[in-house]
C-alpha cells in the first residue's frame, strides 16, 4: 500500500480523486474499463518522472571507470605536465585515494568511450598507479564541455597567463564563438583579445618551447611581444636560444627569463684591432674598429704626451685627407670622361 501511495503522489495533480462506489455494489466491469483506460496516461507520466530522476542520479553519481576508457579534452589546456607536481600527486592519491572526481563525458563519436572536460592530472596519476579512476559522467556539448573545462582550470587558478591565451586561441582556432570563450575563461571582451593577440603573434613553437612559465604575467610576455615585432631579428635571437639542446632541461620560467633576454640583447658587431708600431716594435696606438666606430687607444705610461700631440695634429691631418680625397675624386672623373 506505501508504495502505490508512493506513486500517486508523485502525480496527484493529474489522478482523478473521484469517489469510490458503495462498499458491497457489485463491480461494473465496464466502468472499471474505462476508469484504467483514463488513468493510464497519468501513470506513465509518474514512470517517466521516476526514470528522469533514476538518469538523473546516474549523472550525478561518480563512477569508477578504467583510465584507458577516457580520451583527451577537445582542446588541451595545458603546456606542460611538470613532473614533480605529477609525481606529487601520485604519492597522494596512494596514500588518501582520489577525493575529487574528474569530469566526463560519453564520447560523442566512439561508443563505450568517454572524453575529459577536466582533471587531466588526476587521470594521469591514476593511469601511472594502474587503478581506475573516480569520474562524474555528464552529458555535455561541445561548448559546455570547453567552458566546463575552463572554469573549473579558472576556480583552481591552475592555469599561467600564457596557458589561458593558447587555450582561447585554440578555442578559436576550432570554430568556438568569442562569447563561448569568455565564458570559459571568465574573461571580458578586452581581456580575450590580449590574450589570443599574445597567442597568435609569438609564434606557437616558440612558446611551446618556452612552456607554461606560471610566476610570468602578462606584462613580461606583452614585453617579449613587443621586442620580437620591433626588431626583425629578435624572433631569430629567440628561436637560436630555444633551440639548444639545454634549453628545454631549465625551468619554464628561466627558459622566459632566457628568451626575453635574448630578444631584448643588441647583436653584436665584428671588432677589429690593429696596432701603429715604432721603429722599435712597441705598440704607440691600438685600433679598435667596428661597425660604427673607430676608437684609437694611446698608453699614457709608455708614450707619456702624445696622445695631446696625435690630438693637436689631427685637424691638419683631417685636412690633408680631404685635400687627397678631393684630388682623387677629380682623377677619377677625368678617367670616366676619357673612356666616354
Amino acid at each position: 500500500m506505501s508504495r502505490k501511495n508512493l506513486l500517486l503522489g508523485i502525480t496527484d495533480a493529474n489522478v482523478s480523486t473521484e469517489t469510490p462506489p458503495p462498499t458491497g455494489a457489485a463491480p461494473n466491469p465496464t466502468g472499471m474499463l474505462a476508469e484504467a483506460v483514463r488513468q493510464f496516461p497519468a501513470r506513465t507520466v509518474a514512470f517517466s518522472s521516476i526514470s528522469r530522476s533514476v538518469e538523473q542520479a546516474k549523472e550525478n553519481a561518480v563512477l569508477e571507470i578504467a583510465p584507458d576508457l577516457i580520451e583527451a579534452s577537445l582542446v588541451q589546456d595545458r603546456l606542460e605536465l611538470p613532473p614533480e607536481e605529477l609525481a606529487s600527486l601520485i604519492e597522494s592519491i596512494r596514500e588518501r585515494g582520489q577525493l575529487i572526481p574528474i569530469l566526463v563525458r560519453p564520447h560523442p563519436e566512439n561508443a563505450g568511450r568517454y572524453q575529459i572536460a577536466y582533471g587531466r592530472r588526476r587521470l594521469a596519476a591514476a593511469r601511472a598507479l594502474g587503478q581506475h579512476v573516480r569520474a562524474i559522467v555528464k552529458a555535455l556539448t561541445d561548448d559546455e564541455l570547453v567552458i566546463a573545462q575552463g572554469q573549473e582550470n579558472i576556480e583552481r587558478k591552475d592555469l599561467s597567463y600564457l596557458e589561458r591565451a593558447v587555450f582561447a586561441a585554440k578555442l578559436e582556432e576550432r570554430g568556438f564563438s568569442r562569447p563561448t570563450i569568455m565564458s570559459a575563461l571568465s574573461a571580458d571582451k578586452a581581456a580575450l583579445s590580449k590574450l589570443i593577440t599574445l597567442a597568435t603573434r609569438i609564434p606557437r613553437d616558440v612558446l611551446e618551447a618556452i612552456g607554461a612559465a606560471s610566476k610570468t604575467g602578462r606584462d613580461r610576455w606583452n614585453e617579449l611581444l613587443s621586442a620580437i615585432e620591433q626588431s626583425p631579428v629578435a624572433l631569430e635571437r629567440v628561436r637560436d636560444i630555444v633551440s639548444r639542446p639545454d634549453f628545454s632541461r631549465r625551468p619554464s620560467d628561466d627558459r622566459f627569463a632566457l628568451a626575453l633576454q635574448a630578444a631584448l640583447s643588441k647583436p653584436r658587431t665584428e671588432t677589429t684591432r690593429t696596432f701603429v708600431t715604432a721603429e722599435d716594435g712597441s705598440r704607440i696606438v691600438r685600433i679598435r674598429s667596428g661597425q660604427d666606430k673607430t676608437v684609437f687607444i694611446v698608453n699614457n705610461k709608455s708614450h707619456e704626451g702624445f696622445a695631446m700631440f696625435l690630438a693637436g695634429e689631427l685637424p691638419g691631418v683631417y685636412a690633408r685627407f680631404k685635400a687627397r680625397s678631393s684630388t682623387e675624386s677629380g682623377a677619377d672623373l677625368g678617367a670616366e670622361n676619357g673612356h666616354s
